[in-house]
């Protein structure tokens, strides 16, 4: 049997609903968890649980910064139970008897955002210090303020890590080019097809090959792990296939934008559900993803983030005015 794969920053929190010392069930996504930042000590042997007591000197402190602190164990749940009342630990322990969670990580301490996100991991030693101030971070960079009006669309951080983001922007610098391509609405032609007098879009596409194609596959890893769950969550929305990936650039030099259109249009494109915009870099000016239908403020991710939203919804990519954007684009099915 396959082992699922390890945990990366980045990833969902795995879903495994464990015991606590007192037999009740809790998981990372329970309503007493989520909307919080967690620590979370992963006691996978004895080095590990003498940590214990370091994590109740700084509980308070963790608690000042909206944050909830657990650990999770290998042992039974009658050892855990020992371990708090020996310890007077004001946070549980719950118990992995099967490691569905231990057997995730290959570090000591996990630090998840409020979606339960992976936003940190840390080894032993000085981790739970360096996890404390991630969750300080963590709270200062959220405080409370009213919500402004947008679009129905869902903002997912983190889609893609640097390094991976650098790399597709260098499959695009050595692909095959494909410029200004937009989806025709008559049945029967090609799902793409080039428009020479770039009305409707100034943009230069490099696809991507399907199935096996190591990039495809990395693509395709992220996606599941960090995208599919949240627009799941957000739209009850099961994503089964996408359509093939395009690797784009907005250039400043043409104008790069792509005028107001929806997606959906036509019966090509009708098997779309939603579409997904991953920014690839930040080094640019201008190249926003506005609605117009909902006013004129844009969404600009950083890098590796992207919007997911409804393939109904009129949109446009307002022209890059400084530099180049570079995105990942495609079709949730």
């Amino acid at each position: 049997m396959n082992q699922p794969p390890q945990i990366r920053v980045g990833d969902f929190a795995p879903t495994a609903i464990l015991q606590d010392q007192r037999g009740e069930a809790m998981a990372f996504h329970h309503q007493q968890m989520a909307g919080h930042s967690v620590v979370v000590l992963l006691c996978r042997d004895a080095q590990a649980t003498d940590a214990l007591p370091r994590l109740r000197e700084l509980y308070a402190q963790f608690v000042a910064a909206d944050s909830r602190v657990l650990a999770v164990s290998g042992m039974a749940i009658a050892d855990n139970r020992a371990l708090v009342e020996t310890l007077q630990l004001p946070f549980s322990i719950l118990a992995d008897s099967r490691n569905e969670v231990l057997g995730r990580f290959n570090d000591t301490i996990a630090v998840l955002d409020r979606n339960q996100r992976v936003a940190g991991l840390f080894a032993a030693g000085d981790g739970i210090a360096a996890a404390l101030a991630l969750c300080s971070r963590l709270n200062n960079d959220d405080k409370a303020a009213p919500a402004l009006p947008h679009a129905p669309v869902l903002q997912v951080p983190g889609i893609f890590e640097p390094e991976l983001c650098l790399r597709l922007i260098d499959y695009w610098q050595s692909g095959d080019k494909r410029a200004n391509e937009v989806t025709r609405g008559t049945a029967g032609q090609a799902d793409y097809a080039a428009r020479s007098d770039g009305v409707v879009k100034r943009r230069t596409d490099v696809l991507i090959p399907e199935d096996t194609n190591p990039t495809n596959l990395a693509i395709r890893d992220r996606l599941l792990a960090r995208l599919v769950p949240e627009v799941f969550k957000a739209f009850q929305f099961r994503v089964r296939s996408y359509e093939i990936a395009r690797i784009g650039c907005y250039d400043a030099g043409d104008g790069g934008w792509f005028r107001p259109h929806r997606d959906d249009a036509g019966d090509p494109a009708k098997p779309r559900r939603f579409a997904l915009s991953v920014n690839l870099n930040d080094d640019f000016e201008g190249g926003g993803l506005c609605f117009p239908e909902y006013g004129r403020r844009f969404y600009r991710p950083p890098a590796g983030g992207g919007v997911a939203f409804s393939c109904n919804l009129l949109h446009e990519a307002q022209p890059v005015t400084r530099g180049r954007r570079f995105g990942l684009f495609t079709f949730l099915r």
